[in-house]
């Protein structure tokens, strides 16, 4: 006996030598000893595990071996010896020594064929044995020559060196016969030398190396090397010197390339002129200040190195530049464009170079070695800068001449006129030029008029150009006296003029629509554009100013006229609106419904149809309407067999369409009626007759018997005949009337029946077991019903009055003889057939009773006896077909092989030798249940309870559960149903649980399993908060540990929900980064692999207070002292607020318990930080964010001021006062004031009147205070003398003319004197009385007076007067994208004079946005989204309008995505695909999903789709994609879905019992690995193949993992399994598919003639066998796929066919007797 050796409990080790003598050692661990083994044996070895009732198989055999030949391997490196020899037979060991002349020993020990020798001493040579170690002797043996080991290394390594030769010497070693010495550099330079002596030379080592130095010593078997410090060698010279000259300094820059092994370097230059200098440095390079110029320098450079110095480089020369001149002067020749340049002798100069370089790149030089030259050829419009340089042989210098001159201005270049079409206003513009002082553009129309325009800039507007004419637009530029040519013409043709007075003139009975309208001036073409009201639209160009055009019918038309040029459109003229007639009704389409006498009649749709009539006429005239606003009508009034003839018009409120074209409607003929049908019975013959039906032309009669056999004819009476009548038929009969277009619907149907058949073939069988007479019989067509008559001991009985054509004679008596006959019956005649006689059975046994053992589970069954019966035969059966016979000649027996759990039947039946009876009342038995299935237990953490399940057992009425803990702890529970809970389980036991069926006859089935319950939950939860961490603090959780835990999580969930945790596997953790101002619940769970985690306990802890919020500050400007104040702070018992000054990092401080305090003495002009902290208890929170706050500014000193007699102004100053954000300053006189505001520290007070005295006062403020008054001063204004004076000046020009009335008397000299807001000033003078105040610039507020005399305090002098020039074209002009608002917030440099300003944005499809104000910004809004504008600003004052700005790009927000599409994988770890249609301007796509609890997942591309991966199975995620430009982020388009589970896996379906035709299917299943997770069982198909009976069946949700589910016999199912969560559900699984068993075989025949045994087919059924059943049992007779077998042996008893397919084998069939007595007739 064997068994695997897993579970052996000791082992036998044998051992058998080459004589076959063996022997053993056993041990119960992993090695034992054998003893008395013979020496020089080879031995083979097994081992065998054992425990107390088998053996297993022996191990692999294993050898013993002998010594062989021995081989020593010496390991240089190591200095080991490894010695290997052959296996010796019979040895258990080796031992290995080695021994050396001066007794030095070494030796080693192995199980192998090798061993190391370890410790050898070099320079020895040793003698190797190797013993073999047996049990009783061991073996010897020595290795052929010695074991040679390497010499030893030299010592005592000297070198000694001096530059480029080094000396090695060393002491001699054992053993060394030759020694190589050897320097090797980094890089691998190696210099070598060998010899036999101890001493070696090296010369002419290389400069700058580091050699490092050995010596080896050498003998045949191996080396022994001994290294010394390295060698440094000296620096190399130093290599490539260069020396470089910097002129304008005269310092020479030395550098080299590096010496290796240098530590520094120095530098020489020696100068022919005596000079000579030096420098030092660490670096290759050094600068060499302070040498003087023209003087030729001697460079050398020397490396020095840490003991040694290397030799002076290569000396190079190097010469200095020459020196300087001043004095360049040039005169400009503006009618030859030269110049003439000139300088002063340069010292020491060869040659000079002159370059002057333009302001456009035109280089001119000119070189000479004279004092000045001339250059010509100089190109318009540049302004020049001249460059002087004297060269010698070394290097050039260049003198700073400053020296600039100006050519003549060029004639301007690529001038265009552009125009935005839809725009008054016209734009000349060209390219500027620096040098032109003004430009003159001129527009000249085709008849000779003409505008002028002035500009100081590039451009020049043309507001008042008329429509429809053509322009020649040309610019000259101005430079003082002289212009240049004028411009190559540009041309503009202006918009032309837009069409007026539009009309149109149409009628209802037309399509065609004349159209007329004003010409328009300058227009080439137009066009014409309709727009019906249905969305049709169609345009037409045309040159003439009418026309005629044909619209589609039936819609409402706006017709506007647009005038074109070449360039440009107009506005759409206002528009010509009217309406056309319905159009006529188109494809009409009848129908009719013969049966029903409804005609109708359908159309398409007609545009500008409000309502439809549709006439229907018939041959009588009489006419049918419907009116409708749909596209049919319907007629139910029309007559059968009339004609119509039908028409529709389309009408609306105004016109109705022209009549459609016409179609017809031929009504069907009417139903024939009173039909009367009649039999002839003595001739077989039937008559038909009708009334007659109008419209008719022919009839169509047919007689239908129930066989489906047709009698029919057709006639143009109303009447016919049937002959050849079959026998027992009836005869359906129905009439229909016929005309050329429609067939009238058949008649009401007539019945005729025909005589019936005589009764054939009738056949009787007597049944054995249930003493009835069977009676069977071929159907008698006609016949309504039949009598069966029987005449027996008690006269005649009728057994059956029946319309089947079978009859069972039940109320016989037993052992009695009857005559038997069958009749036919109907309304006419009655027909008989032969009579027959038959014999009944012997009785039946009564008093059957039946009882269990419920020790041996057997069952006994006893009865009365049966008269006459010779033997008994009891049947137990179960509803299942699982059946069971005992035999006996008594009148009791012993069941014995009966199945547990089932309900039995019990039934006797007795023979007499040629027929059994019938089975005898049933007597029903329930055996003892079965032991419970599928056990299993299921724990809850949380509740320390456990479910226990099981399967259902047939006839269990309930379970009990016992379960018995490892401490003794008792518990259990009860069900009636599949599972039950034991609840208040002790945490951390081991239970043993015991499911007891009880079936209510012996309840003792069991089932047992082992159950751990859930740990015990941590205790003594400790918590402690550390208030000096930042935010809330951390929070340390301490607790004692619980049994069979194998870590801990700590969780603190705040009042709000939130919570934090930390994981530890000890007795204590960390909470970090709790929330400030909370109240935690602190509790500790403990975690094992089968739990959730047990919960402990719970503590609370109060984290740091918060800190304030919401801070605010009121500085009380009169008190200095600041009002702080914040939101109140729960959890704080105190406040400290404390204002930190940023200059002098003072601090001021106060306390309060409440929301405010207040800090006074504050000094003036300083800014303050301030923060506010809580405190509860030892406990601080975080300093409140900064707010800063500033004190009430100081008061402004040492004021003064001086009046500015031009603009009557005065120009106040005082020192910056600490704290002050703005001044402002007043100026009181004796009726007028006057002030000025400035963020400096000046100020202008404007507008003083002439000859006043005024007092002056400065204060200063900040936001929140304004100082007391500075101490004031006095000032008086210059005098009034002359009168007002008159200033006029165009917008874009230069030019301001100022005119004045002259002094009476006297030829003086006026002097008019303008200053701008820069205080700069322009003047002109006269003696007339006006003059031009010239170089006026734009963006301009002048102040103008004019003086008699050049004083401007002179007394005759004028008031001032004011003028604001045109405002500058906005500059800097800035888009900024507001992301959130999706607006763009434009801003540009403000202009001084402008009152508002015109911001244009167009877009890339032409979507255009204006905006007016009179800031320098303004926002847009209502932009379309991924679209480019472009963005230009206009400034305008009172007076003119600036140019625009140059356009500026910007993008807008992008465009949200739209149709997202949302596709979720299934799974515990699923992901989502995102898919959506993107939009332009987006550089990518963000897709985010965000669960209920805020967790994000996001993916970014560059695509329209992406992939999210992580999504949590069970959860319901937002899901959002959104668009970026780089900018700005679109909105998103939001879907909301849940990761639903996959569909589980593992599907199957295991056919079970079949009861009643119906079997019980058993689904079952994978978990999902998806929490919280539902399973829904489907099945689908049909029964016994019939499409019309299908079955669509559900299970409910359940979490189990399998689920029965009866079907009917003969069905075909396919099944599917879902899974679901609170978020989704999954799929459904693939498909399984099968059948059912099949139903039990119908008809089952037995021909006893034959012994065939015959059945009708059952549905999917793959083979079927024949049983027999007697008294002795049931007995297989045949097996068979076809519908028939022969049976033979088999003469009395029962026949049973049963059907099997790969689910299972049907219910028997309904049993046929069969006895030796059983006749047929």
């Amino acid at each position: 006996m064997s068994c695997p050796h897993t579970g052996g409990q000791y082992y036998t080790a044998t051992l058998q030598d080459s004589s076959g003598l063996s022997s053993s050692c056993q041990s119960t661990g992993s090695q034992c000893n054998v003893t008395g083994l013979r020496c020089g044996q080879l031995y083979h070895v097994n081992v065998t595990a054992s425990n107390n009732l088998c053996s297993s198989p022996p191990s692999a055999t294993m050898n013993t071996n002998s010594v062989g030949s021995i081989r020593a391997v010496f390991d240089c490196q190591l200095g080991t010896a490894t010695v290997s020899w052959q296996y010796a037979a019979g040895a258990q060991g080796y031992a290995v020594s080695a021994l050396a002349p001066v007794n030095n020993k070494v030796c080693c020990t192995s199980n192998g064929t090798y061993c190391d020798l370890r410790n050898l001493q070099c320079g020895n040579e040793y003698t190797v044995r190797v013993q073999s170690l047996g049990y009783t002797c061991n073996g010897s043996a020595q290795m052929t020559g010695s074991l040679i080991t390497g010499p030893c290394s030299p010592q005592n390594l000297a070198v000694q060196y001096s530059p480029s030769t080094a000396v090695f010497s060393w002491n001699v070693t054992k053993a060394g016969t030759n020694f190589t010495a050897k320097a090797v550099t980094p890089e691998g330079l190696t210099v070598t030398c060998e010899t036999s002596n101890t001493s070696c030379t090296f010369p002419h080592l290389d400069c700058g190396q580091i050699y490092n130095v050995s010596v080896t010593a050498r003998n045949n078997v191996c080396t022994g090397t001994l290294t010394s410090d390295p060698i440094k060698t000296e620096p190399c010279p130093p290599q490539n010197v260069k020396a470089s000259l910097t002129c304008a300094t005269l310092s020479a820059a030395v550098s080299w390339e590096p010496s290796q092994l240098a530590v520094r370097y120095v530098a020489f230059l020696e100068g022919i002129n005596g000079h000579s200098t030096s420098c030092q440095t660490n670096n290759t390079y050094c600068s060499v200040p302070g040498l003087t110029c023209g003087t030729v320098y001697y460079v050398r450079v020397r490396a020095i190195g840490e003991v040694f110095n290397s030799s002076d480089s290569i000396r190079v020369n190097m010469t200095s530049a020459p020196c300087l001149s001043t004095s360049v002067s040039a005169v400009t020749d503006c009618c030859t464009d030269s110049v003439l340049v000139s300088w002063s002798a340069i010292a020491g100069a060869d040659n000079y170079s002159v370059t002057i370089l333009g302001s456009g790149g035109q280089t001119v030089s000119c070189s000479t070695s004279q004092n000045n030259c001339n250059i010509s050829s100089l190109q318009c419009g540049q302004k020049f800068n001249v460059t002087l340089s004297a060269t010698n042989q070394q290097c050039q210098s260049t003198a700073p001449t400053n020296v600039t001159f100006q050519s003549r201005p060029c004639v301007p270049l690529q001038a265009v006129v552009s125009k935005l079409c839809g725009n008054k206003m016209s734009v000349m513009s060209w390219d500027v030029r620096e040098e032109v002082d003004y430009y003159i553009a001129r527009a000249t129309n085709a008849a000779g008029g003409y505008q002028l325009c002035n500009s100081t800039n590039s451009v020049c507007s043309f507001s008042t150009l008329g429509c429809g004419e053509t322009f020649t637009f040309t610019v000259t530029a101005h430079k003082g006296q002289c212009k240049s040519d004028v411009s190559a013409p540009a041309y503009l043709t202006t918009d032309p003029c837009k069409p007026e007075n539009v009309t149109a003139r149409m009628s209802c009975d037309s399509e065609t629509v004349a159209l007329d309208w004003s010409k328009s001036k300058g227009a080439s073409f137009y066009i014409v554009m309709a727009t019906g009201s249905l969305g049709y639209f169609v345009d037409f160009n045309t040159t003439s100013t009418n026309l005629s055009v044909s619209l589609l019918c039936g819609q409402s038309y706006n017709v506007s006229v647009q005038a074109q040029n070449e360039y440009c459109d107009t506005p759409l003229s206002a528009p010509a609106v009217f309406r056309l007639a319905p159009c006529t009704p188109l494809n009409l389409v009848t129908y009719l419904e013969c049966e029903n006498q409804v005609g109708s009649v359908s159309w398409g749709p007609s545009d500008g149809a409000v309502t439809y009539t549709a006439t229907a006429v018939g041959m009588n005239g009489l006419a049918h309407l419907c009116v409708t606003n749909g596209t049919n009508c319907t007629w139910e009034d029309l007559q059968c067999g009339e004609t119509y003839n039908v028409t529709v018009t389309a009408n609306d409120s105004r016109c109705t369409s022209a009549r459609s074209n016409s179609t017809i409607i031929h009504m069907d003929p009417c139903v024939p009626q009173a039909l009367t049908p009649v039999l002839d019975c003595g001739t077989g013959v039937g008559s038909l007759s009708w009334a007659s039906s109008a419209g008719a032309e022919t009839y169509e009669v047919v007689a239908v018997n129930g066989a489906g056999n047709t009698l029919a004819f057709s006639t143009n009476i109303t009447s016919g005949f049937f002959s050849e009548l079959l026998c027992g038929q009836q005869y359906q009969i129905t009439v229909r009337a016929i005309n050329r277009k429609c067939r009238s619907v058949q008649s009401s149907p007539a019945y005729l029946s025909s005589v019936p058949c005589v009764p054939q073939n009738v056949i009787s069988q007597l049944d054995c077991m249930f003493n009835f007479i069977n009676i069977w019989w071929n159907i008698s067509r006609g016949a309504a019903s039949y009598l069966v008559v029987a005449k027996g001991p008690e006269g005649p009985v009728i057994g059956c009055n029946t319309t089947a054509q079978e009859c069972r004679l039940q109320t016989l008596r037993c052992s009695s003889s009857y005559n038997v006959s069958v009749i036919a019956v109907n309304q006419q005649c009655n027909a008989s057939s032969s009579i027959f006689q038959i014999n009944t059975v012997p009785c039946v046994p009564t008093h059957v009773q039946s009882s269990v053992n419920c020790t041996t589970q057997a069952v006994s069954v006893s009865w009365d006896p049966s008269a006459g019966a010779i033997s008994y035969a009891a049947v137990a059966q179960t509803s299942g077909g699982y059946a069971s016979v005992c035999n006996s000649t008594g009148t009791a027996c012993v069941f014995s092989d009966l199945l547990c759990g089932m309900n039995y039947s019990f039934a006797v039946s007795a023979t007499d030798g040629t027929c059994n009876t019938a089975p005898s009342q049933a007597v029903v038995l329930r055996t003892v249940s079965c032991r419970p299935q599928n056990v299993s237990a299921q724990l809850n953490c949380d509740a320390n309870s456990a479910v226990v399940s099981w399967e259902l057992g047939n006839n269990v009425r309930s379970h009990t559960v016992q379960a018995i803990g490892s401490d003794g702890h008792r518990i259990n529970c009860s069900s009636s149903d599949y599972s039950c809970t034991l609840t208040g389980m002790h945490c951390s036991q081991c239970y043993n649980i015991t499911i007891i069926a009880l079936d209510g006859v012996c309840d003792n089935s069991k089932a047992q399993l082992i159950l751990k319950s859930a740990p015990c939950a941590p205790s003594n939860v400790q918590t402690s908060l550390h208030c000096d961490i930042s935010g809330g603090g951390v929070v340390s959780v301490s607790w004692v540990q619980a049994n069979r835990t194998e870590s801990y999580m700590a969780v603190a969930v705040s009042n709000d929900g939130r919570s934090y945790s930390c994981n530890t596997t000890a007795a204590s953790c960390d909470l970090q980064k709790l929330q400030c101002g909370q109240i935690y619940n602190v509790s500790v769970y403990s975690l094992v692999h089968e739990c959730g985690g047990v919960k402990s306990t719970t503590s609370q802890v109060q984290t740091a207070p918060c800190p304030p919020q919401n801070m605010s500050a009121i500085v009380q400007c009169d008190s200095g002292s600041a009002l702080v104040s914040w939101n109140p702070t729960t959890d704080a018992s105190q406040f400290i607020v404390e204002l930190e000054s940023e200059s002098t990092g003072a601090i001021f401080s106060c306390n309060s318990t409440n929301t405010q305090c207040s800090i006074t003495h504050l000094p003036c002009g300083e800014r303050f930080n301030l923060t506010v902290v809580a405190l509860r208890g030892s406990c601080q929170s975080q300093a409140s964010s900064n707010l800063s706050i500033a004190s009430a500014p100081c008061i402004p000193q040492r004021v003064n001021g001086t009046v500015d007699c031009v603009t009557n102004s005065a120009r106040v100053s005082w020192d910056v006062a600490n704290g002050a954000e703005s001044y402002a300053v007043l100026a009181v006189g004796d009726s007028y004031n006057s002030t000025c505001i400035s963020s400096n520290s000046t100020c202008n007070v404007p507008d003083l009147g002439c000859g006043r005295s005024y007092t002056f006062y400065v204060t200063a403020s900040n936001a929140a205070c304004t100082s007391p008054p500075s101490s004031s001063f006095q000032l008086e204004t210059a005098p009034c003398a002359l009168s007002s004076i008159m200033v006029v000046a165009e917008c874009h020009s230069s030019v301001i003319m100022v005119q004045w009335q002259k002094a009476r008397s006297g030829n003086s000299l006026y002097f008019a004197t303008a200053e701008d807001q820069n205080h700069s000033l322009l003047s002109c003078n006269s003696s007339a009385s006006s003059c031009n105040l010239t170089n006026v610039q734009c963006d301009k507020e002048y102040t103008i007076i004019v003086a008699a005399s050049s004083n401007k305090n002179s007394s005759l002098r004028s008031p001032t007067y004011k003028i604001r020039t045109a405002p500058c074209q906005p500059s800097s002009v800035q888009a900024n994208v507001d992301c959130q608002s999706k607006g763009v917030f434009v801003s540009w440099t403000p202009s001084y004079v402008a009152q508002s300003y015109l911001l244009t944005a167009v877009g890339r499809n032409g979507d255009l946005k204006t905006c007016n104000t009179s800031n320098n910004n303004c926002t847009l809004t209502n932009l379309r989204c991924s679209n480019t504008y472009q963005v230009s600003v206009l400034a305008s004052n009172e007076n003119c309008t600036s140019l625009p700005s140059a356009n500026v790009t910007f993008q807008t927000v992008p465009c949200q995505p739209v149709n997202l599409t949302t596709t979720m994988k299934c799974g515990n770890s699923s992901s989502a695909s995102l898919s959506w249609v993107g939009c332009t301007g987006t550089v990518s796509y963000k897709g985010l999903a965000q669960s209920e609890t805020g967790a994000t997942i996001y993916c970014e591309t560059t695509n329209t789709s992406c992939v999210l991966e992580g999504l949590v199975c069970g959860t319901v995620y937002n899901f959002t994609v959104q668009a970026t430009s780089g900018l700005c982020n679109s909105s998103s388009e939001t879907q909301t879905k849940g990761a639903a589970p996959c569909p589980p896996a593992g599907l199957k379906v295991v056919p079970r019992t079949v009861v009643n035709d119906t079997q019980i299917l058993r689904a079952s299943w994978c978990t999902v690995k998806c929490p919280n997770s539902e399973y829904l069982l489907a099945l689908t198909g049909s029964i016994q193949g019939n499409n019309q009976t299908l079955f669509d069946l559900a299970s409910y949700w359940t979490s189990r993992t399998f689920f029965e589910v009866p079907l009917p016999c003969s069905s075909t199912y396919s099944a599917t399994i879902s899974a679901r969560n609170s978020a989704a559900t999954s799929d459904k699984s693939t498909a399984v598919t099968g059948t059912t068993v099949p139903c039990a075989p119908l008809s089952v025949t037995f021909s006893a003639s034959s012994g065939v045994v015959a059945w009708s087919e059952s549905l999917f059924a793959t083979n079927y066998t024949v049983y027999g059943v007697t008294s002795s049992g049931r007995t297989k007779l045949c097996m068979t796929s076809q519908l028939l077998c022969s049976v033979t042996n088999f003469n009395s008893g029962y026949i049973v066919v049963t059907a099997k397919n790969t689910a299972g084998e049907s219910e028997g069939s309904v049993p046929v007797a069969v006895t030796a007595g059983r006749r047929r007739r």
